[in-house]
């Protein structure tokens, strides 16, 4: 799984709780400060406006201003330096919490999926490759020091496999390679909180179709063990819920076009929490 081998392949063939806002602020002040910042950047953005700007973006306002946002990260052409400070923001901002890996996907992708390939383009995305070489590397550290920081990078890296493309129009391999390593991962470990579970099961629904079609044999592996845990007498009700839909799912061919899953799994998830405070 090494990222920046892959990426060099890929350019030969073409191509802190950070969300908290600004104390005493206004929320219509805070809503200001994307249109404000576009203002103030005719120029190349230092990384601290950067870090402003982005932390006022939203998935209500990103359509908005997610353009001129990915045109400041890219206005540092000429300093290298600052890109990789650029990518070490984005990074960081969005591993805080995994609720903002959507976000930050859609972030990269406004960034590395531009309509024209250049030089700043792909050094972004090799530099966000390494970062997520890096942290890969140090899962199980992350991992014992928080879950939540594991589920947070775990997130962001299925994000950019669902939304980031090279020049062709598919999924960055090395990246989907990663996804299915640390799916993988969790699933073999004896302490396994539910919560990974759900992210798991919720990426599989997200993007197990083009899992399938980058490696069939490791998809079926991870639904193996998943349905072992199925009739593990020690899975939480919570856990046999989250599996049952996602082998549904998977049966239904990824989709759920009339909506019995969607209909069905919230309401039966929501007693199967019940249920396992009810036991503890």
């Amino acid at each position: 799984n090494n990222f920046e081998s892959a990426d060099a392949t890929m350019s030969a063939r073409g191509r802190g709780r950070a969300g908290r806002g600004r104390g005493s602020a206004s929320s219509a002040a805070r809503e200001r400060k994307p249109a404000d910042a576009v203002k103030q950047f005719p120029t190349p953005a230092n990384v601290q406006k950067l870090s402003e700007y982005l932390h006022s973006l939203s998935e209500s306002n990103f359509d908005t201003y997610g353009e001129a946002f990915a045109s400041m990260v890219l206005s540092f052409s000429s300093d290298s330096s600052k890109l990789k400070e650029a990518v070490t923001l984005i990074f960081d901002h969005t591993v805080e919490d995994k609720e903002r890996a959507p976000l930050g996907g859609r972030v990269c992708e406004k960034i590395i999926c531009g309509p024209s390939q250049t030089d700043t383009r792909s050094e972004f995305r090799t530099c966000l490759l390494r970062r997520f070489q890096s942290e890969y590397q140090d899962k199980v550290s992350t991992r014992s020091h928080s879950i939540e920081s594991w589920l947070g990078v775990f997130s962001f890296l299925c994000e950019i496999y669902v939304r980031v493309r090279v020049a062709t129009g598919e999924p960055i391999s090395v990246v989907g390679k990663a996804v299915l390593s640390s799916m993988e991962y969790m699933l073999q470990l004896q302490d396994m909180d539910d919560d990974e579970l759900e992210s798991v099961c919720c990426y599989l629904k997200e993007c197990g179709s083009i899992l399938q079609q980058l490696d069939q044999n490791r998809v079926d592996s991870i639904f193996t063990i998943m349905k072992k845990k199925l009739l593990s007498k020690n899975s939480s009700c919570r856990s046999r819920c989250l599996i049952l839909e996602a082998i549904e799912y998977r049966l239904m061919g990824w989709s759920d076009p009339k909506g019995t899953l969607q209909n069905f799994y919230p309401d039966a998830l929501a007693d199967a929490i019940v249920e396992d405070e009810l036991t503890q």
